[in-house]
């Protein structure tokens, strides 16, 4: 193809003359789409190997015969031009059409669809027959249609779509016929199927002759201006809709995205529509708000069929407007499924909303027959109720909005200015942690306008305050609209636009829908004035349905919030029955607690009965936020109803769980001390409500009537506490004998545990929380050992010596760690808690690794060198003698130590040196047998138990020494002698030789004592020794016994005798 250009004559908008090379008008073509394919008659360029194109504009191009397609067979011709020649025409297929017109160099012929007939076209080469030609009635075209007109488009009256292409060269049994090939009739042929799905996804038609185009683009012009605003604005966020988007199940229609005031949750909804509709592969998304669905509709396309034709009209589209279902079937047919977005559904009328659950099933219905999808984004308190009246089989899920991640949070901090040499700024970091999508957003718009309007850059800012100062800053900009005057006139201006948004606020909360009728708004903001002009050009409020409401629900909630009258709001919400003379005196009409002038009402959030019910759930954001204001300004009285709703959930008049008053007192006490700055003044009311959940859990339930209690766990976790106020409460929680208290430890644990593990560890000593105090901290030791080994300490309570001996043994390099702490600690008491700690890990250390082992030498050493701490001496011993490297050089002073009765050192800690230097150690044993008391038992276990096979024959003999100065210790020996046979086979010759000594030094009575030792321990060598002391060796006689069963030790008979020896 090679394009000449040259000027020529104009012909009709959107039409291309044909005409040969020499630029004789052979007919007219149409363009069909962006890239210059050109739609004509066969017969325009029959016989031809070039034409030449004549534009609107006077242009000419040639186009060559590879630019030409012919069709002869549907008696149409394609023409690849470079130059398209204006906006093209959308096509249709005629179904329906009956007013046509035939545009044309001289003007449209207007006429109508009279029949369909076969048509007989005879080209150069042959003839053809093309069925279902349109026979077309033109009054101004008696004769046939004019040569210069063949190759036009027919165009549908209504729908102003092209629906065929006019011929002169068609002919039929009725002479002078204008003839026209219908394009649904030829639309079998694969170049002109080609041709119309792509003109179908490119240029819009409307009416009867909808196509995907046509969807799109009403579909893309109904998306809200100032959500599209908010999007620009807009950061990426881990939870986002457009980042998490995944594919839809194609069973269930439904998904919620839930979300508080000023989360983000419209900007997120307005996100994903755009991106749908800008995207490469664009999808049809209808946007509605609650405040557009109607008392009387049956479903959510009731609402769309209105939403559309709204646009409609604003797009000036001759045809009728569509329907949604319409709209839907067209989406489907080319795998695009409709998606609908319904923002805020609470703002629905309350006759619909009191029929919720029918409009739902006709809704999930409607969308099923349709191929229809529907996304809703509301507050958390309505997806909670109204959530319900949907089936889960038709939810594909709920998506949740919660703070912002770090990363977007930063990114939007410093977006808005609020940054020093790229980091936030300290009055934003605490804005930062916190992730509020709306707070952020303010604090950008109030830096950008700075210093009209200027914030504290040292003070941590708070959302209340970016609020207020948003408000301000819109308040100026609205006044700057209505005039330019002096800066105080200025101030005085916007002072007056902001009583009356306080105004339109007031109005607002006690409507039943929450909004603004038109009446009212033009009330407060006079069009004929420019108020309504300007404070909705400045995007403070909205139109919304056949209202306004504001535009930021976060601004709604607090303006609402700063004008409610909480005593009256209560008394409705909880039904508690309270008397007027019960509450505060009477006051003036206008005169409430939240002020206002004289003649106003006071204002409560839906009129209704005072039985309770009468206010929508959704409305607790409103309650919520005044109950805030009022911690600000008057502490004790947001105590006091607080208080309040403690006594609703569990009291003389608590209402019954899954009543209305019940939700109500438990969210309003949740949120609003979740909400607070700092909740530490409100400490006695948590432990109050701890207690009771306590005594709930262990006596009956009554905060427990529903799965787990009525207050839920995770709000002590989200409480703002400090770490002691929090672990004061959880201490009164964890007598509930409940898991969930000890999850909470472990998280704050986790969390901080250099602030938590000290007052932890001191729970130890109250024995209502000991159990749990021990077992989390012992659970959750390896956060930090070293803080929890010094919190132990400082306890000095046996249970926590109790958990020092357990860690000892589970850990014993912290306790080595600590123990040479302690022991180099200028302080008296940590020296006392060396030598008490000293024995446990000397023990495990002596197994474990040389660095243990040089601690515990290097602890020991420190305290013997302490002269005027001499008691803990003993301690030092005992770990050195376990040592063996420091064993040979503290042996001896260790057994000087043990002879003079240490209390801190044992025969047990001498075992360890009994194999090394038996002689030694022997000799202290051998001191301390010869004393009365429990010692000698201590040296029998400490001799059975300690193998030293070097020291076998050596403490044999001490022993039966022992027994023949004390033959009433038989049994202690008998375990001995039990507890050697552990030891394996090599004692059999040194234990055979003592008992054989024994059963011919000792009498029947002791032999027997010894013997009953070794019954069950079920070992050839146990059988063998007890035979050696049950049988009695000859000529000796038989035992003679006391009453008590002592053996008598003399032979003499004693009887009644008074002079017997015992």
């Amino acid at each position: 193809m090679r394009a000449a250009r040259r000027k020529g004559g104009a012909v009709g908008p959107g039409l291309v003359r044909v005409g040969d090379s020499r630029g004789t008008p052979r007919g007219l073509a149409f363009g069909v789409d962006r890239d210059g394919t050109l739609v004509t008659a066969h017969e325009v360029v029959d016989g031809l190997a070039s034409v030449l194109l004549a534009y609107p504009d006077g242009s000419s191009l040639r186009v060559r015969a590879d630019g030409i397609v012919p069709l002869p067979a549907q008696g149409l011709a394609l023409l690849r031009a470079a130059v398209p020649p204006g906006g093209p025409w959308a096509l249709a297929d005629g179904a329906g059409t009956r007013l046509v017109a035939v545009p044309g160099p001289g003007g449209a012929l207007q006429g109508a669809v009279t029949g369909l007939v076969t048509a007989r076209y005879e080209a150069s080469e042959r003839f053809w027959l093309v069925p279902d030609v349109w026979q077309l009635g033109l009054e101004q075209a008696p004769y046939g249609l004019p040569v210069q007109a063949a190759g036009g488009p027919v165009v549908d009256a209504e729908t102003g779509a092209a629906v065929g292409v006019a011929t002169a060269a068609l002919r039929s049994r009725r002479r002078g016929a204008v003839l026209a090939v219908r394009l649904g009739a030829v639309a079998a042929e694969p170049v002109l199927a080609d041709l119309l799905a792509r003109n179908a996804e490119t240029v819009p038609a409307h009416g009867r002759a909808l196509n995907p185009a046509g969807v799109l683009e009403l579909t893309a012009a109904g998306i809200d201006p100032a959500a599209t605003e908010a999007v620009a604005r807009r950061v990426p966020r881990a939870d986002g809709l457009v980042e998490a988007a995944r594919g839809w199940d194609p069973v269930r229609p439904v998904l919620a995205v839930v979300g508080e005031s000023g989360s983000g949750r419209t900007t997120e909804l307005a996100a994903l529509a755009l991106h749908r509709t800008r995207a490469a592969y664009r999808l049809p998304t209808l946007w509605l708000r609650g405040a557009d669905l109607a008392a009387g509709d049956a479903s959510v396309l009731d609402a769309a069929d209105r939403a559309l034709a709204r646009v409609h009209t604003l797009l000036r589209h001759p045809a009728p407007p569509p329907l949604a279902g319409q709209v839907a079937r067209v989406a489907a047919t080319v795998r695009r499924p409709l998606l609908v977005v319904l923002d805020a559904p609470e703002e629905a009328p309350p006759q619909l909303l009191a029929r919720w659950r029918g409009w739902c099933t006709e809704t999930v219905r409607r969308l099923r027959g349709t191929e229809c999808r529907l996304l809703v984004g509301c507050l958390p308190e309505f997806w909670e109720g109204m959530g319900a009246a949907l089936d889960p089989d038709d939810v594909q899920g709920c998506h949740l909005l919660g703070p912002l991640d770090p990363g977007a949070a930063r990114t939007l901090a410093l977006q808005g200015g609020a940054a020093v040499e790229g980091r936030p700024e300290p009055g934003v970091a605490a804005l930062v942690a916190t992730g509020d999508p709306v707070a952020l957003r303010l604090l950008g718009e109030v830096r950008a306008a700075q210093p009209v309007l200027a914030l504290p850059r040292a003070r941590t800012l708070t959302r209340p305050e970016l609020l207020q100062a948003g408000l301000d800053l819109a308040c100026l900009r609205i006044a700057e609209r209505l005039a330019a005057p002096a800066p105080g006139a200025l101030r005085r201006l916007a002072v007056r636009v902001a009583g009356r948004c306080h105004e339109a606020a007031r109005r607002m909360l006690g409507a039943p829908d929450g909004g603004l009728t038109v009446g009212e708004f033009d009330e407060l903001f006079p069009w004929a004035e420019g108020w309504a002009q300007a404070v909705l050009g400045e995007g403070l409020f909205v139109a919304a349905g056949t209202g306004y409401r504001f535009a930021s629900g976060a601004l709604a909630d607090r303006l609402q919030g700063f004008h409610l009258d909480l005593p009256a709001a209560l008394t409705m919400i909880l039904a508690d029955g309270s008397g007027a003379g019960e509450g505060p005196a009477s006051r003036p009409i206008g005169a409430h607690r939240r002020g206002g002038p004289v003649g106003w009402a006071p204002p409560v959030p839906v009129a209704g009965r005072p039985q309770g019910g009468g206010v929508p759930r959704w409305r607790s954001p409103v309650v919520r936020q005044a109950l805030l204001e009022l911690g600000e300004s008057d502490p004790p009285a947001l105590e006091s109803l607080l208080s309040r709703l403690v006594l609703r959930l569990d009291g003389p008049d608590a209402a019954a769980p899954g009543t209305d008053a019940h939700w109500w007192a438990r969210r309003l006490l949740t949120e609003t001390l979740e909400r607070l700055p700092d909740a530490a003044a409100y400490a006695p009311l948590l432990r109050a409500l701890a207690a009771r959940i306590v005594y709930a859990a262990n006596t009956g339930p009554v905060l427990f009537r529903e799965p787990g209690p009525a207050v839920p766990w995770d709000f002590w976790r989200r409480l703002p506490l400090t770490v002691e106020a929090r672990l004061d409460v959880l201490r009164v929680l964890a007598r509930a004998g409940v898991e969930e208290p000890g999850r909470l430890l472990g998280e704050l644990i986790g969390q901080d545990p250099g602030a938590v593990l000290p007052p932890l560890c001191r729970w130890l000593a109250d024995e209502a929380v000991s159990g749990v105090a021990a077992e989390m901290l012992f659970a959750h030791r390896h956060v930090a050992l070293d803080e929890l080994v010094e919190g132990l300490v400082d306890v000095a309570h046996p249970g926590a010596d109790a958990l020092l001996r357990a860690l000892a043994e589970r850990e014993p390099s912290a306790l080595c760690r600590a123990v040479d702490r302690w022991a180099h600690d200028p302080r008296p008491e940590r020296h006392v808690a060396a030598a008490t700690v000293l024995p446990l890990v000397a023990r495990h250390a002596a197994e474990g690794a040389p660095a243990e082992r040089t601690l515990v030498r290097l602890a020991a050493e420190a305290l013997l060198g302490r002269a005027d701490e001499e008691a803990l001496h003993g301690a030092a011993y005992s770990a050195l003698v376990r040592d063996p490297v420091g064993r040979a050089r503290h042996l001896r002073g260790a057994v000087t130590r043990y002879l003079a009765g240490d209390p801190l050192l044992g025969a047990a800690a001498l075992a360890p040196a009994l194999d090394s230097h038996p002689a030694l150690v022997l000799s202290g044993y051998a001191g301390r047998l010869h004393e009365p008391g429990e010692e000698a038992a201590a040296v029998l276990r400490a001799l059975g138990g300690t193998p030293a096979p070097h020291a076998r024959a050596a403490a044999a003999r001490l022993v039966r020494e022992y027994l023949q100065r004390r033959p009433e210790a038989a049994a202690q020996v008998g375990g001995w002698l039990r507890a050697r046979l552990d030891h394996g086979a090599g004692e059999r010759e040194t234990l055979l030789a003592f008992v054989r000594d024994v059963a011919v030094e000792q009498p029947e009575a002791v032999r027997r004592r010894v013997a009953d030792a070794l019954t069950g321990a079920g070992t050839p060598l146990a059988a063998e020794l007890t035979a050696q002391l049950t049988v009695r060796p000859a000529g000796q006689p038989a035992a003679q016994l006391t009453p008590d069963g002592t053996a008598v030790t003399s032979p003499m008979r004693i009887g009644d005798q008074a002079h017997g020896k015992v």
